[in-house]
């Protein structure tokens, strides 16, 4: 289990304890998207629910939930559910607020891993029309910078390093493709690029 799962099985487990702090402080900070697997986004949802609708959350009542849901199968039946209070503190108090920075600031890492991933594909395509490219990815960087808990200039500082990098990759600047060893003609071909032929 990696760092990341075991922060949402504390965060989830503790608001199936009925803590309440943990639990209002849960519900306001992190959407179900914020997990990372898919079981721990289906309990989360179910607990919003819950939450919402102003009912008791607690590990009777998000199984319950899952199972009117046919959920409770996909992450991992009755058991699993109540195995997310084992070794639990009743209270997480001030340990909450770190749990759930810590679980953003992974969610970050992981959405931000995404976009450029995407960004990549996006630079390889030579169909597809830079600056739009450019403004949907600011567009989704500035939906992640937002989501943050705490303000963190650090991501502010990738976003514009990724940018930047990314836009002189696809203005040829910095050749996207294999580099033929003559900087010219990797600035006039933008380099090798795969499924293409040139003709010198």
């Amino acid at each position: 289990m990696n760092a990341s799962e075991h922060i949402e099985r504390v965060l989830l487990g503790a608001c199936l304890l009925e803590d309440e702090q943990t639990l209002d402080l849960v519900v306001s900070s992190l959407k179900p998207t914020h997990f990372s697997l898919d079981s721990h986004k289906r309990i989360a949802r179910r607990i919003v629910k819950l939450y919402t609708s102003h009912r008791p959350v607690n590990a009777v009542t998000v199984p319950q939930e899952l199972e009117h849901y046919n959920e409770l199968e996909a992450v991992g039946g009755w058991s699993y559910v109540a195995n997310l209070i084992d070794g639990l503190p009743m209270r997480l108090g001030e340990g909450a607020q770190d749990h759930i920075e810590r679980l953003k600031e992974f969610w970050r890492k992981r959405e931000l891993a995404n976009l450029a991933e995407q960004m990549a594909v996006q630079a390889g395509d030579s169909s597809e029309d830079s600056h739009t490219s450019i403004q949907v990815a600011t567009a989704r960087l500035e939906e992640i910078v937002s989501d943050s808990v705490t303000e963190n200039p650090a991501v502010d500082g990738y976003t514009v390093a990724a940018l930047d990098r990314w836009q002189q990759e696809h203005d040829g600047r910095n050749s996207p493709g294999l580099s033929f060893g003559i900087p010219e003609l990797d600035e006039a071909t933008g380099g090798l690029m795969p499924g293409e032929q040139t003709a010198l």
